[in-house]
């Protein structure tokens, strides 16, 4: 469990439509992001801001994911999830487990 897991709960059960189920959710450097069995729930904190922003990335929109790998002084796991529109940058926390993450996201782009 990592600090704040209960609030981001409350939070993503609250984003959550009828019949989506959470499959996964880690921590962020800032904040943290969530799988579901639908779409990706990416809730992130700028650094130099009070303000939040939640985005919903549905599956079918995901082009490919990098995980970036061989960084020894990183703060987290960096990946980058590259949809039509944009390219997200993720940065999981280095308590988080990149394998996990990049097996579950890479298992419902894929499906």
């Amino acid at each position: 469990m990592f600090f704040g897991q209960k609030q981001a709960e409350v939070e993503i059960n609250d984003l959550l439509f009828d019949g989506e189920e959470v499959v996964g959710h880690y921590k962020l450097v800032q904040d943290f992001i969530c799988l579901t069995s639908k779409r990706i729930i990416f809730v992130d904190k700028a650094i130099t801001s009070n303000k939040r922003a939640i985005i919903s990335i549905p599956y079918d929109n995901v082009e490919s994911v990098e995980m970036e790998r061989g960084k020894t002084f990183s703060i987290g796991h960096e990946f980058t999830i590259v949809t039509k529109k944009k390219d997200y940058d993720i940065h999981l926390a280095k308590d988080a487990d990149p394998n996990d993450f990049y097996r579950t996201l890479s298992k419902h782009i894929c499906a």
